[in-house]
Protein backbone atom coordinates (compact mmCIF):
# COMPACT_ATOMS: atom_id res chain seq x y z
CA UNK A 1 0.00 0.00 0.00
CA UNK A 2 1.25 3.48 -0.59
CA UNK A 3 0.31 6.08 1.86
CA UNK A 4 1.28 10.19 0.74
CA UNK A 5 3.47 11.92 3.04
CA UNK A 6 2.42 15.32 1.69
CA UNK A 7 -0.66 17.03 1.07
CA UNK A 8 -1.18 18.44 -2.45
CA UNK A 9 -0.14 22.29 -2.77
CA UNK A 10 -0.57 24.85 -5.49
CA UNK A 11 2.59 26.85 -6.12
CA UNK A 12 1.82 30.14 -8.57
CA UNK A 13 4.38 31.85 -11.10
CA UNK A 14 6.14 34.50 -9.70
CA UNK A 15 4.50 37.58 -11.29
CA UNK A 16 6.87 39.81 -13.87
CA UNK A 17 8.15 43.10 -12.95
CA UNK A 18 6.94 44.83 -16.62
CA UNK A 19 3.64 46.67 -16.38
CA UNK A 20 3.92 46.16 -19.98
CA UNK A 21 3.48 42.06 -19.96
CA UNK A 22 1.36 42.17 -16.99
CA UNK A 23 -1.34 40.55 -19.20
CA UNK A 24 0.02 38.03 -21.06
CA UNK A 25 -0.28 34.34 -19.73
CA UNK A 26 3.17 32.33 -19.18
CA UNK A 27 2.93 28.72 -20.53
CA UNK A 28 4.84 26.12 -19.00
CA UNK A 29 6.68 23.75 -21.07
CA UNK A 30 8.39 21.53 -18.65
CA UNK A 31 9.09 21.01 -15.01
CA UNK A 32 12.26 19.26 -13.69
CA UNK A 33 13.31 17.62 -10.34
CA UNK A 34 17.30 18.06 -9.27
CA UNK A 35 19.49 15.20 -10.35
CA UNK A 36 20.91 15.40 -6.71
CA UNK A 37 19.43 16.09 -3.79
CA UNK A 38 18.86 19.34 -2.03
CA UNK A 39 19.26 21.20 -5.63
CA UNK A 40 16.19 23.19 -6.82
CA UNK A 41 13.66 21.63 -9.48
CA UNK A 42 12.76 23.95 -12.33
CA UNK A 43 9.88 25.20 -14.39
CA UNK A 44 10.63 26.76 -17.55
CA UNK A 45 7.77 28.41 -19.79
CA UNK A 46 7.62 30.25 -22.89
CA UNK A 47 9.27 33.60 -21.24
CA UNK A 48 11.15 32.82 -18.32
CA UNK A 49 12.94 30.25 -15.61
CA UNK A 50 11.60 29.75 -12.22
CA UNK A 51 14.08 27.75 -9.44
CA UNK A 52 11.69 26.44 -6.34
CA UNK A 53 12.85 24.90 -3.14
CA UNK A 54 12.07 21.62 -3.74
CA UNK A 55 10.89 20.73 0.48
CA UNK A 56 8.77 23.78 0.92
CA UNK A 57 7.62 24.57 -3.10
CA UNK A 58 9.37 28.66 -2.22
CA UNK A 59 10.52 30.44 -4.97
CA UNK A 60 13.95 30.94 -5.24
CA UNK A 61 14.75 32.61 -8.58
CA UNK A 62 13.11 33.65 -11.41
CA UNK A 63 14.60 35.31 -14.70
CA UNK A 64 12.15 36.60 -16.96
CA UNK A 65 13.51 37.67 -20.67
CA UNK A 66 12.63 40.56 -22.29
CA UNK A 67 10.60 41.43 -25.28
CA UNK A 68 13.80 42.57 -27.08
CA UNK A 69 15.82 38.84 -26.02
CA UNK A 70 12.95 37.04 -27.13
CA UNK A 71 12.35 38.79 -30.05
CA UNK A 72 16.12 38.31 -31.06
CA UNK A 73 16.66 34.52 -30.35
CA UNK A 74 13.62 33.19 -29.64
CA UNK A 75 10.67 31.99 -26.94
CA UNK A 76 11.89 29.30 -24.79
CA UNK A 77 11.21 25.45 -26.22
CA UNK A 78 13.28 22.89 -23.47
CA UNK A 79 15.94 23.09 -21.18
CA UNK A 80 18.61 20.42 -20.57
CA UNK A 81 20.74 20.62 -17.12
CA UNK A 82 23.71 18.84 -16.08
CA UNK A 83 24.73 16.06 -14.16
CA UNK A 84 25.35 17.99 -11.25
CA UNK A 85 22.76 20.79 -11.56
CA UNK A 86 25.11 23.79 -12.22
CA UNK A 87 24.87 24.48 -15.63
CA UNK A 88 21.01 25.02 -16.98
CA UNK A 89 21.24 25.27 -21.09
CA UNK A 90 17.92 26.26 -22.86
CA UNK A 91 17.12 25.79 -26.74
CA UNK A 92 14.77 28.37 -28.15
CA UNK A 93 12.37 28.43 -31.07
CA UNK A 94 15.08 30.12 -33.34
CA UNK A 95 17.67 27.45 -32.56
CA UNK A 96 19.86 29.56 -30.28
CA UNK A 97 21.10 28.15 -26.87
CA UNK A 98 20.99 30.34 -23.77
CA UNK A 99 23.30 28.98 -21.27
CA UNK A 100 22.87 30.01 -17.57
Amino acid sequence: MVWPYLTPKVVTLPSGQDAEDSNTAEKILEVKTAHSEGQPYIVLTDQSIHLYDEPSNAAIASHKRSKTSIDKYGANVSFKRNHDDNLLVIQTDKDYLLIY
